[in-house]
């Protein structure tokens, strides 16, 4: 306990393992579920719904398709993102770790 309180040992490594997940599992999911309810309470977006919902209903099953297959692929590379943002902190931190202990 002596070694965090005295910023000898980082918990900066556990503390953004703990982010990481939160941000690739739980944020997507409550962006997911909020969109319904922002549609409800939030004008601008009931008057933009609308006409989306119509477009949608007019394209085949083809276009459909291929917007399904971009919007996964703009999510998997957002969610590659998020993963590289993540391991250059965690290496950052370790390369502290490394140098601290190639001092002592």
């Amino acid at each position: 306990m002596i070694e965090f309180l005295t910023f000898r040992r980082f918990i900066a490594i556990e503390v953004l393992l703990i982010g990481y997940y939160f941000g690739a599992v739980l944020i997507p999911l409550v962006i997911w579920l909020a969109r319904g309810v922002l549609r409800r309470r939030v004008p601008w977006m009931r008057r933009l719904s609308e006409p989306l919902g119509l477009m949608w209903r007019e394209l085949t099953l083809t276009q459909k398709g291929g917007i399904l297959l971009l919007l996964l692929g703009v999510f998997v590379a957002m969610e590659i993102v998020w993963r590289v943002c993540f391991e250059m902190l965690i290496g950052y931190f370790q390369m502290i770790e490394a140098l601290k202990a190639s001092v002592a």
